[in-house]
């Protein structure tokens, strides 16, 4: 509900946004005529798409597009942003479509973003097994402002990453109950969420490797592997109609028209305070954004009257619960745990200078490689913790080593696997308060064991 209300707040669109409407309007007029794939390359040129058409996969522009009606299509494929013009001057232009375009597709944005909070509350939940303590991975990401901003504005990122975490559910599903139909699920949402943006690569590598990792013979662990990378690739091709003349080569094309492109840029004067210069910078960068200071040069969508009220609730919850006769000793401590995570985001988006997210992901990371603490009665499958671990490992070398722009939006990603790793921490530490000897316990003196028949 926070993120809908800051749609009718944010401001007009701008850039990429404009660009992405058009190039989203367009895609789906296209679809629906029927044009053949040999035409698109014309058809590409012709509507002026630039790196917004077949340098793009079109996934990403059709489910932004579907929350568009005809006339709305008709309305946003007029405007296109000229980056050579400052903000004032595209607007005096008219280079900006009318409210009444763009806030139906932002609520569409939305919805994605929901999707997502609550597949990253499932991924969690699956690797730690704590109802309550998973709570703290959709909240800590709600928390970042780089989640807030993007959540309410027109890019393929946040339907990036809604694909991207459903397919991770549905991976670990697999893990965990051998379901054929779930790794079938998530190895076609694999290849969709790289067909949406070409930086879900990463979670393709890490699911060919647990696939294989699952017990069978030799023959079987590689045809798993084999079909986890091959669907992906298959389903990347058959969403893009652009590709069918010549799948391999055009592909190639693409990735080669990307590199040029993203070289221009860096070579650009405005661009100097934003390039990447060698990939351990890129490394260093990605470990900054996502774990050392998520919220790094990014406006928070939250001002501080909303961080006053997240303050507020979560200290009125814990006041509560802390209060209240529950039936049971364990459930009160969950409880009170539970009320504490609202406190736990307002800090991280409040007091993100102060990095304190280095312990928590040390911890979360603790948890994922040892599991539970013994007295836990919850067994999480440790496929599905390892798999959690390295998809994040997987994402921050690729992405770092490959980064060439240091643009927040190529973070997203990482920082939503972190809010997981970070979740598991919080787990830990609850596990260790909740598991602690109580006063009575500690002095209760220690029975000897039975003696043994003689």
């Amino acid at each position: 509900m926070g993120l809908v209300w800051e749609t009718r707040s944010a401001p007009f669109p701008v850039g990429d946004e404009v660009n992405w409407l058009r190039a989203s309007a367009d895609i789906i007029e296209v679809l629906s005529s029927g044009l053949d794939p040999s035409d698109w390359e014309a058809m590409d040129r012709g509507m002026r798409l630039g790196s917004f058409g077949n340098m793009n996969p079109p996934v990403g522009k059709f489910m932004i597009g579907l929350f568009m009606n005809a006339e709305a299509r008709r309305e946003a494929s007029l405007y296109r942003w000229d980056f050579n013009l400052a903000i004032p001057e595209n607007r005096r232009r008219g280079n900006v479509p009318p409210a009444w375009v763009t806030r139906p597709v932002k609520s569409g944005i939305v919805a994605y973003a929901a999707i997502t909070l609550a597949m990253v509350y499932l991924c969690t939940l699956q690797v730690t097994g704590a109802r309550w303590s998973s709570l703290a991975a959709p909240i800590l990401l709600f928390a970042s402002s780089n989640f807030q901003y993007h959540a309410i504005r027109v890019y393929t990122d946040i339907p990036q990453l809604c694909v991207m975490m459903t397919s991770m559910v549905a991976f670990n599903h697999y893990l965990s109950r051998r379901d054929p139909l779930a790794f079938a699920s998530a190895v076609v949402l694999a290849g969709l969420a790289t067909a949406v943006k070409f930086s879900a690569a990463p979670l393709v590598f890490s699911m060919v490797l647990f696939a294989m990792a699952v017990p069978g013979s030799a023959m079987r662990r590689l045809l798993r592997g084999f079909i986890a990378g091959l669907i992906p690739c298959a389903v990347f091709i058959a969403v893009n109609p652009y590709l069918y003349p010549a799948p391999i080569t055009r592909s190639v094309q693409v990735v080669k028209n990307w590199s040029q492109l993203y070289a221009g840029l860096s070579a650009q004067p405005n661009f100097a305070g934003g390039v990447v210069s060698s990939p351990p910078h890129g490394l260093s960068l990605v470990l900054e954004h996502t774990v050392i200071l998520p919220d790094l040069n990014l406006p928070a969508a939250f001002g501080p009257v909303q961080i006053a009220v997240l303050i507020a609730a979560g200290a009125g919850a814990l006041w509560i619960s802390s209060r209240r006769r529950l039936s049971e000793t364990l459930s009160r401590k969950r409880a009170i745990t539970t009320a504490g995570l609202s406190l736990v985001a307002a800090a991280s988006q409040a007091f993100s200078g102060i990095g304190f997210g280095p312990g928590l992901f040390a911890f979360g990371t603790a948890r994922l490689i040892t599991g539970p603490i013994p007295k836990q009665t919850h067994r999480a499958n440790p496929l599905t913790r390892y798999f959690v671990l390295v998809s994040w490992v997987l994402m921050w070398l690729i992405s770092g080593v490959m980064l060439s722009l240091d643009w927040n939006r190529y973070y997203l990603r990482g920082i939503a696997l972190t809010a997981v790793v970070f979740a598991a921490g919080v787990a830990w530490l609850s596990d260790l308060w909740i598991n602690r000897p109580t006063q009575t316990e500690a002095t209760l003196p220690v029975e000897p064991p039975p003696a043994s028949p003689s």
